[in-house]
């Protein structure tokens, strides 16, 4: 059926497709963003690492069920993603988010609302 779309010129090729290692490297670059956006600049490090840790993992999850290859949703497939998402995110932190002053100034940005303790004067 989709054959005889496509060459009807009812279905259009699509622009670009993204697969699941490119899906995972940009996940793993937005989530120490979305960590920065949901959390408090004075929570604890090691609420940061877990919100991160399950961030990847969701990511992970999600990645790994919109692939069309038949794989289980959670396998190990799936938590090789996870890994690899998490991984891809620790360093983009480490290494573009935090020396470039983005991750500081998001956590700045959005201080008054978020995941952790309030700040106390």
């Amino acid at each position: 059926m989709l054959q005889l779309l496509a060459q009807e010129g009812a279905i259009q090729e699509p622009l670009f497709e993204l697969d699941a290692t490119i899906c995972m490297f940009i996940g793993g670059t937005l989530i120490p963003i979305l960590v920065g956006l949901i959390t408090k600049v004075t929570a604890p490090s090691w609420l940061k690492a877990i919100i991160h840790a399950l961030l990847a993992a969701i990511a992970g999850m999600i990645i790994t069920a919109t692939t069309l290859d038949g794989v289980a949703v959670f396998s190990r497939e799936s938590l090789v993603t996870a890994f690899i998402t998490w991984i891809t995110g620790v360093a983009a932190y480490l290494g573009f988010l935090k020396p470039t002053e983005i991750s500081p100034a998001i956590n700045r940005a959005t201080s008054g609302f978020g995941i952790g303790p309030a700040r106390t004067t």
